[in-house]
């Protein structure tokens, strides 16, 4: 029987850090790294109390591809969002204040919040980088506690049902999908008064 997740952001938080890389975007297949879509971290006590207490405020890892393992799931449906302006762009404007709170409230990074807020950002650009991102360790083992782990990303339940699959590596199947119309449009973002 397979443990499905429908809907979940593995991406987001590693995708976003390989924006302090050199060259950004790359998704590192070293687990302790936190451009990695493995890297796992969990929350400290602290980290759950502010997420009680602060809107929800989440600093750590909550779907990396180690979480999905760990919690026994064969099959996740990755849903790939561009940010969006307005979320980051926030009440305090542009400057290290607003760029702070926005890092605080997405985890993301500052290089990855700098991004978003360039003039030259496109939200279906950076899905397609998102893609490219995931796309980069399609099919790569790496270790988990002693375990041989990948994922493989596929278009539909026969490549599951058919896939040729050594017995001693546990597999994650999964399925692309696009959050927000916005992911779509990629002409200049535009301010409506």
């Amino acid at each position: 029987m397979n443990r499905i997740d429908i809907h979940c952001h593995p991406s987001i938080k590693p995708y976003g850090r390989s924006f302090s890389e050199n060259p950004s975007g790359h998704n590192s297949n070293n687990t302790d790294r936190r451009n990695s879509i493995w890297h796992y971290s969990p929350p400290s006590a602290w980290d759950r109390f502010m997420n009680r207490m602060v809107m929800g405020l989440t600093k750590f890892t909550q779907t990396d591809m180690t979480t999905l393992h760990k919690g026994g799931f064969t099959i996740a449906i990755a849903a790939l969002s561009p940010l969006e302006k307005q979320f980051i762009t926030n009440f305090a404007g542009d400057n290290i204040i607003a760029d702070g709170i926005s890092n605080l409230v997405t985890g993301v990074g500052k290089d990855r919040i700098n991004d978003v807020q360039m003039p030259t950002y496109r939200y279906f650009n950076d899905l397609l980088k998102d893609y490219d991102f995931c796309c980069q360790l399609n099919g790569h083992e790496v270790e988990i506690n002693g375990q041989r782990v990948q994922y493989r990303l596929v278009k539909s339940y026969s490549q599951i049902a058919q896939a040729d699959l050594p017995s001693d590596v546990h597999t994650l199947f999964v399925f692309i999908s696009v959050e927000g119309g916005h992911a779509l449009n990629n002409r200049h973002y535009k301010t409506y008064d």
